[in-house]
Parts: structure tokens; sequence; C-alpha cells
């Protein structure tokens, strides 16, 4: 199912981009009033039928403000928004990451975090990262030593643009960090079309990824202060 049941025309191009100046306040995020009034329009000439999730809007801190909107809306009108991204050790120190599906039109095929996804509303960030992991490759905290997946220490904001589909991510990326039990690489399963397929890399081949075709962009931008967490997390 596409995201819009109407198609993005130029006319409603040149509205998403007067859209997301309008709400460019310099002093930070926009008045409730003017955002939904904003979103309602959008939404009267698109008809969104996917990405319909509620959201939180984050301040300058990457707290949320108080501020609400469905997925679809927070990426036309580059809002921002709260991400989780979980990468896996396998138990030979193997850093696992995922093969996106063949279905996620922006990222098909491209090596991806091991797992990760939006915050929606009223979730909390380490409740997503183990909900998105079990519904991408289908690992629970049974699968880790100690049960447990550990926060990073440092987050990161990744802006990223796709021109084809008219998004513009503004994401503030929490990292969490976990270990595989023995035989958890044979319980992994993909069972919603998010991944296709696994890889376990070695820990020094991963600066190598800048120079594959074939990796998200997210996980690109991610990458040094990947390396750097990853590197804090082991020396815990």
């Amino acid at each position: 199912m596409k995201a819009f049941l109407r198609p993005i025309t130029p006319a409603i191009a040149t509205k998403i981009v007067a859209a997301r100046h309008a709400l460019a306040f310099k002093e930070g995020l926009p008045p409730a009033n003017i955002l939904q009034g904003t979103i309602n329009n959008l939404a009267s000439l698109l008809e969104p039928q996917r990405f319909t999730e509620e959201l939180d809007i984050v301040d300058e801190t990457g707290r949320p403000s108080g501020l609400k909107a469905q997925r679809w809306a927070i990426h036309l009108l580059g809002l921002p928004h709260r991400v989780v991204r979980v990468i896996l050790l396998t138990p030979d120190n193997h850093v696992l990451l995922q093969l996106r599906g063949s279905r996620r039109s922006s990222v098909a095929n491209k090596i991806d975090f091991s797992a990760g996804g939006h915050i929606e509303v009223g979730a909390t960030r380490l409740e997503t990262a183990f909900k998105e992991l079990e519904e991408e490759i289908g690992l629970t905290y049974e699968d880790l030593l100690e049960g447990r997946l550990f926060p990073g220490t440092l987050t990161e904001r990744v802006v990223v643009a796709k021109p084809a589909y008219w998004t513009l991510n503004f994401e503030w990326t929490y990292f969490y960090f976990g270990r595989m039990r023995d035989q958890a690489l044979d319980r992994v399963f993909f069972n919603d079309g998010e991944a296709s397929g696994t890889l376990s890399l070695d820990l020094s081949d991963l600066s190598e990824l800048c120079i594959r075709p074939n990796v998200s962009l997210s996980f690109l931008l991610c990458l040094p202060v990947l390396k750097e967490n990853l590197w804090l997390f082991l020396q815990e």
C-alpha cells in the first residue's frame, strides 16, 4: 500500500516546501494551532494511508515538546523526532547487521542496524528497542546475555533527505547495545518484511561500510558516533 492515496504532484510538492519554510520558526517549534492547520491541509490533499502512528515532536534538546503528529506528516515537514537504533554483538564478537526488506522502497536490500525504529507517543526508548528487535529479526530479551539492552552514552542528530519520496527525516538517534546468547543466531527470523537477512562483520570492518554502495544513509551518517558508543560499550 502506498503512503498516500493521492500522488505528490508538482503543485502539492510546492505546498510541502512552503509549509516547511513556514514552520521553521527561529524561536523554536511552531504553535500547535499553526502546525495542526498545516497538517490538516496536507492530509486533505494527500489522504495518507500508511505511517499514521503518532510521534512526539522534540525540542532542541531532544525532549518531547508536547507537540505530536503522525509519522507521515513529521517526515514530510522535516520535524524533529526520536528513533532508536540497536546493535547486537554475536557470541564471537561480530556486529550483527540486517539487510532491509525489498518492500522498504527507500532502503530496499540495504545494510542497516540490527534493528531500529521510531519511538511512538507514550513509549519509552527501551520499550521501542525491544519491540523493534522482535518485530524485525524475531529476537527477544531471552536471546540476550543478562536479558538486557544497554543504552549508548552518546546520541546523534541525523538529517536524512530522500528527495524521491519527499521526506526529510530529522532524527534524534538513541543507541542500544546487547550481546547475543549462544544459538541466538539460529532463532533469527523475519516476520514483517522489514528485514530480509542478516550479516556479521568483524568490528575492524565497520569503517569499510563507508565505501559500500548498499548501506542505508541513516547508518552511514550515524557511523562515527555509533563506533564511539560501541567502543565505550566494549569497555564496560
